[in-house]
């Protein structure tokens, strides 16, 4: 759904549950532990985050969000005739797009697919995964290469009626190389071997009372699941609530959730900053301030007077700083997930 919101950037099939043996078996342990729980059931331990606006999208509309050795990934989505009216912003002509940028923002790339109302990407060995949330003939996930430029397959999740998945709000590749799909249909999460492209596992999303909106998920550092989740029937961006829920990744039991501060940005896409070329992208300081650092010249005062530090000797201390970072920590250890909203990517603070 859209509409007037400063961002941009469905109900399960009964058959389909019973025929996945993965989700069922999640579905019974759900059932057992809220049996044995109870009315007593511990409420998730909560918090509250903020996000910091980094740079706008190449285009108008963009809707998706994947991590490339080569840089961020950003899906366009394009909006029909009467969504276009209701924002007020003429309809974008043409194939919707998938631009490559950096970490400044800067254009490095742009591709097309067959998708339509795209809503979940994910890059995983050379490859492009554009989700449609469609249920019409562009229903499925777009496979797109990178080096060629084409689509190269159009593929539809395992018992999809019809052959045709329906709705799809994310997209992940894990570090196993695995293929996540956020299936709206079955309100799930599904791991799929994108060689033999057949599904492993299939989890719950979960969502508290008054907070049924789901987008797209990312792995954290510890191998959690972010979910993005959002209030339902707000009308304008003053009405939104955003935030995410951590869940196990095996099995979807809800840990955490982490609710946005007001004015924040309401995310559509979501990707966790956790390789080496984005560990200078967000570092997160104990005392809650967070620093935004360029992805090359780090050792340069200049360059960090150019991000806003113009005392010399600090900007000189902070470059050292990251540079030493990256050195003691390859891994990016506490960097932080990417949000997409309308024309900006964002950042939140843990």
């Amino acid at each position: 759904m859209h509409s007037k919101r400063e961002f941009l950037t469905g109900a399960g099939l009964v058959l389909a549950a019973a025929a996945s043996p993965a989700f069922a078996q999640q579905a019974k342990k759900q059932a057992a532990a809220d049996a044995e729980e109870g009315g007593g059931r511990k409420p998730l331990p909560q918090r509250k985050a903020n996000t910091t606006k980094l740079f706008k999208a190449p285009g108008v509309w963009p809707n998706a969000l994947a991590s490339s050795p080569q840089g961020l990934w950003v899906a366009q989505q394009h909006l029909t005739g009467g969504e276009a009216k209701g924002a007020g912003v003429p309809m974008v002509p043409g194939k919707e797009q998938v631009w490559l940028v950096d970490m400044t923002g800067k254009l490095l790339k742009t591709v097309e697919s067959n998708a339509s109302n795209t809503s979940g990407l994910a890059f995983g060995n050379g490859d492009l995964y554009v989700c449609s949330n469609t249920d019409d003939e562009t229903s499925g996930i777009h496979k797109v290469n990178v080096a060629s430029g084409k689509e190269v397959a159009q593929l539809q999740l395992p018992l999809s009626p019809n052959n045709r998945m329906g709705g799809c709000h994310g997209a992940k590749w894990d570090a196993h190389g695995k293929l996540w799909i956020a299936n709206n249909r079955m309100r799930s999460l599904m791991r799929m071997d994108p060689v033999s492209w057949k599904a492993d596992l299939q989890i719950p999303i979960y969502s508290p009372p008054k907070m049924g909106r789901f987008h797209d998920f990312t792995f954290d550092k510890d191998g959690t699941l972010l979910q993005v989740i959002a209030n339902e029937g707000s009308k304008n961006h003053g009405e939104n609530i955003a935030g995410l829920v951590r869940m196990e990744a095996e099995t979807g039991k809800p840990l955490e959730i982490i609710t946005f501060e007001p004015g924040s940005c309401d995310p559509h896409g979501l990707i966790s900053t956790m390789a080496c070329c984005w560990a200078a992208t967000l570092v997160i300081i104990p005392a809650g301030r967070t620093m935004t650092a360029p992805p090359a010249n780090m050792s340069s005062a200049s360059t960090w007077s150019d991000r806003g530090i113009k005392d010399k000797k600090k900007a000189a201390a902070l470059a050292a700083f990251f540079i030493g970072r990256l050195a003691r920590h390859p891994g990016g250890n506490g960097t932080a997930p990417l949000f997409l909203m309308r024309r900006r990517i964002t950042s939140y603070i843990v």
